[in-house]
């Protein structure tokens, strides 16, 4: 038996996407994830066993406080604690712009990897303030290994105990 696939090859945007990613608030971590890996593509719920090797690529962590949108932001993996989250056994850092003003979400559209290249996000200031309503807004962000990226803040959908945002995030190679 043969098959045959075609296959459109597309070029390289120098930045990997990732549409949909569930974020789920403070009492919905182990059923919808709070944390998410950029180079596995893979989110991770609170009660997960995560092994090192995986736990190490975790740059993206999300705290919301309930579900009347409270108090909304990303932090880095090495500060989970401090916000009452499960903690990352190989946390690395991540440092996030929380409500910057430099890209729209329109723009988010059009990112180019050399718009990724540019953003200034400072290796000294984070602007950790709370994620704001209306929706959408985006989140600038630089991991440990000088990776910057954006992440679009869709939606909140409001599920009680079970409510969560949904992300899209690019990210460089």
């Amino acid at each position: 038996k043969t098959a045959e696939i075609e296959i459109e090859l597309q070029p390289d945007k120098g930045y990997r996407f990732f549409e949909n990613i569930k974020f789920g608030i403070a009492s919905a971590h182990d059923s919808l994830g709070c944390y998410f890996s950029t180079a596995l593509g893979k989110s991770f719920r609170g009660k997960d066993i995560i092994p090192d090797t995986e736990s190490a690529t975790i740059d993206i962590a999300f705290f919301g406080l309930d579900q009347k949108q409270t108090f909304m932001q990303f932090i880095s993996p090495q500060k989970v604690n401090e916000k009452g989250l499960p903690s990352i056994k190989t946390a690395t850092n991540t440092k996030f712009l929380n409500n910057q003003i430099l890209v729209t979400a329109a723009d988010f559209a059009n990112i180019r990897q050399v718009d990724l290249n540019i953003y200034p996000i400072s290796k000294s200031v984070e602007i950790t303030k709370n994620i704001q309503s209306p929706l959408p807004q985006i989140i600038l962000f630089e991991n440990s290994k000088g990776k910057k990226g954006a992440i679009l803040v869709k939606e909140f959908v409001a599920k009680g105990d079970l409510s969560y945002i949904i992300a899209d995030i690019k990210v460089l190679k």
